[in-house]
């Protein structure tokens, strides 16, 4: 555990830990910053008394601000919407389903918020296609206006409160997302969301978190005049012996710090390695072992679950069986005088379980099922150590010789040395998998090389000190290298479905799709629907017919460059001749100019929409969204 974080960091948490302890504490919150946005202060002001949405602490004034103009992350959306079905009583079941999703979960690096969005997955305000568009880079992506009105839509609507062929009045209702427009229009009768000045309502623009809270806050005067639902407390897990948390409780997991007992203070790490305190309520039951202990009875280190019932910390559980690790020994520090020795124990693919623990002839050591002793511990064995405090209480050695077998679901990546695969098991869990730099390969029994390996090749791997030493493949299809790569400008559904494409030597060709076709777009499973005309395809053709396409949205993070031809100022549109690159040919593009789209003129100005002119030589960059080109940057090239 790092001990040099910033007090900053420190004090951040505490403050956030303090506000969200109690309604009664948070209604006294004076926000620095809210005055900015006067129509959302009192929505801002509830939603903090609720519970439902928090501030920050200014890095350089340590003053508490909201940043109402900051936008918020899919993930950020989940988590408050999830608040506010709480806070209601309108939670479909209080269980938590983090468990039961952790591999989904952990695939997507989800770093916070898992029960919210195990939750809106198992009740399908999400499924793992959106899920997957959570993170990209290590970082949250923002949600758009549209996407909170779908989430929303489907937290709250049953399928009588939707309207199968609404009628929005907004003026670009049409750059609606078309399996949105019910949600929206739900949102809008029942007064949770609008349009903005101008009778638009930006589908493709980012929310603000002072949008989101009043939005949050009318979702609640809805909710809450609801009768309470009544809660399944099944657990997900079908573990009949474990009981559930009643409604109003929460349970978490922290790993020990420090204890004040005459305070009743609890110092704990969460998961995010971020120092966090909580008030002890004087009654709480302190359980160790299963025995009732006392507060001082707690150690640094102990993994702990805190339960929490209306926001007072009133039971401590640390379990034992919890205090283990899994992992590979990476370091030995033997005090012979002493006869102890310190082992440093972290797991390759999870640097965040690396721990120190001591071991001693009292420690119970198992080498291959053999019984043995800490000092025949070597650097490179995988264990698993069971703790207490910071002793190991029983070292386990095993052999990492294993054979996994499983599907290739990604071409290796190759941007980083040491390289990875990405292969899915049978039971679908995606793991990345290091590999050694002397693995050997087989393709269909051909010695081969590691880029030869294709997404979908079964592989075996087998394993070596938690990397891949030898690669086992073998291919789903022998026409492994008849490809064909253009851009969509026909798709026909039917039996069979069709679709013609443009190739860079500027020809149509029509193919046929086999009815087994696997389908990735943007490398996410996706099927003949998702996919658009412009979209550009990688074709995999055996016997004439196509069994795998990859598609990838034309124009993300694309640019073009022409000639302002015509406005459409009503819904934001303008039109743009400009040149294609790969064909020649000239088109038109029509462009959405969002809220969020920046125009520089020739002198460097940032202007609005209304100052440019058709005849414009522009400069535009954007993506495909929907079919639609959303403009991230428009730049004006008149001389």
């Amino acid at each position: 555990m790092k001990k040099n974080r910033k007090l900053i960091m420190i004090i951040l948490t505490v403050v956030m830990v303090l506000a969200t302890a109690s309604a009664a504490y948070a209604s006294s919150i004076a926000f620095d910053d809210i005055n900015e946005v006067p129509w959302a202060k009192e929505h801002i002001q509830r939603m903090v008394d609720k519970n439902i949405i928090s501030g920050y602490v200014d890095d350089s004034t340590l003053k508490l601000v909201f940043k109402p103009a900051n936008p918020v992350t899919r993930l950020e959306s989940m988590q408050l919407i999830y608040k506010t079905l709480q806070e209601t009583g309108q939670l479909e079941s209080s269980s938590n389903y983090a468990s039961k999703y952790n591999s989904i979960l952990e695939n997507n690096n989800i770093p916070w918020g898992q029960p919210a969005v195990a939750y809106a997955l198992e009740y399908e305000i999400i499924d793992e296609d959106d899920l997957a568009q959570f993170m990209s880079n290590g970082k949250q992506v923002n949600a758009t206006r549209e996407q909170i009105a779908m989430y929303f839509g489907r937290a709250m609507a049953s399928s009588g409160d939707l309207r199968q062929s609404p009628n929005l009045s907004f003026l670009d209702s049409e750059m609606i997302n078309k399996d949105v427009v019910t949600y929206v229009d739900f949102l809008v009768r029942e007064s949770i969301i609008s349009g903005d000045n101008n009778n638009r309502f930006n589908p493709k623009s980012t929310i603000t978190r002072a949008e989101m809270a009043a939005i949050c806050s009318k979702a609640y005067d809805v909710l809450e005049s609801e009768p309470d639902i009544i809660i399944d407390i099944s657990n997900p897990n079908n573990n009949n012996d474990k009981e559930e948390p009643a409604a109003n409780s929460k349970t978490i997991t922290r790993t020990i710090e420090q204890v004040n007992a005459t305070d009743y203070i609890l110092f704990a790490y969460n998961d995010k390695d971020q120092l966090e305190l909580y008030q002890v309520e004087r009654n709480a039951v302190i359980e160790i072992r299963g025995e009732r202990e006392d507060l001082r009875d707690l150690r640094k280190g102990n993994e702990a679950e805190l339960t929490f019932e209306n926001d007072k910390l009133v039971k401590i559980e640390v379990n034992p069986q919890r205090d283990r690790v899994d992992g590979e020994i990476r370091n030995i520090t033997h005090f012979d005088d002493e006869e102890y020795a310190l082992i440093v124990i972290e797991d390759p693919y999870r640097s965040s379980t690396r721990r120190t623990l001591r071991v001693d002839r009292s420690t119970q050591v198992i080498i291959f099922d053999d019984e043995s002793s800490y000092d025949r511990l070597e650097v490179g064995d995988e264990v698993v150590v069971y703790y207490e405090d910071n002793n190991a209480i029983k070292v386990e050695v095993y052999e990492d010789d294993r054979q996994i077998v499983g599907i290739l679901d990604s071409n290796i990546s190759f941007n980083r040395y040491p390289f990875t695969m990405e292969v899915r098991s049978f039971n679908n869990q995606l793991i990345t998998y290091e590999i050694d730099h002397d693995a050997t390969v087989q393709i269909d029994n051909r010695r081969r090389q590691v880029e030869d390996l294709k997404r979908g090749d079964i592989v075996t791997l087998r394993m070596k000190d938690g990397k891949v030493t030898s690669i086992d493949a073998s291919t789903t299809s022998t026409g492994r290298s008849n490809n064909e790569e253009g851009r969509i400008v026909s798709l026909t559904a039917g039996r069979p479905n069709n679709l013609i494409i443009l190739t860079e030597d500027n020809e149509e060709i029509q193919y046929e799709l086999a009815d087994n076709v696997v389908i990735y777009l943007d490398d996410s499973r996706a099927d003949f629907y998702d996919l658009r005309t412009n979209y550009e395809v990688e074709l995999e053709i055996e016997g004439g017919l196509v069994t795998e396409i990859e598609a990838t949205k034309r124009g993300q993070n694309n640019a073009i460059e022409g000639e302002i031809t015509r406005f459409y100022d009503s819904i934001d549109r303008m039109i743009v001749r400009h040149r294609v690159q790969s064909t020649g040919r000239y088109e038109e593009t029509s462009v959405y100019v969002t809220g969020d789209t920046v125009i520089i003129d020739e002198d460097g100005e940032r202007i609005e929409m209304r100052h440019l002119d058709r005849g414009d030589e522009v400069f535009v960059n954007g993506s495909y969204e929907d079919d639609i080109f959303v403009a991230n940057r428009i730049i004006v090239l008149n001389d």
